[in-house]
């Protein structure tokens, strides 16, 4: 038996994952960062809101990021084209990322939002959540 073994057996489980107390006073909590969640903390910010935008992987973008790697491509034919925060985080890639490299986009993302933590569960009494714990 390892030495660092001996001594997380001599710790009890519940003071090894035991993390600081951290509250946040916001206006709005997103939990999921993908395009939907990444757009949505982006629009309540510039009304105002302070928004906590919450995220269980290490890169924003969900399925568009660079873990899953599927373009956005939500609006199909010759004259349809995703509009709003959504173009213009696309226009972004297009003028910072003239090759389209993957870890380039989630640069651009993350230059979207600043924060990203794993939730790991909370209570919402009745229809407006009290509490989200994350890690």
């Amino acid at each position: 038996m390892s030495e660092s073994n001996t001594d997380r057996r001599a710790c009890p489980r519940e003071q090894r994952n035991a993390f600081d107390a951290v509250t946040h006073d916001v206006d709005l909590c997103i939990v999921g960062g993908g395009m939907a969640g990444l757009c949505a903390a982006v629009a309540a910010a510039r009304h105002g809101a302070r928004v906590l935008l919450m995220n269980d992987r290490p890169v924003l973008g969900g399925n568009a990021s660079s873990e899953i790697r599927m373009w956005i491509c939500g609006a199909h034919g010759a004259d349809n084209k995703e509009t709003g925060i959504l173009e213009e985080i696309m226009l972004d890639n297009y003028h910072l990322n003239e090759g389209l490299k993957y870890t380039l986009w989630d640069t651009v993302l993350c230059e979207k939002s600043k924060l990203s933590t794993k939730q790991v569960g909370g209570s919402a009494p009745g229809r407006c959540a009290a509490t989200i714990s994350a890690w």
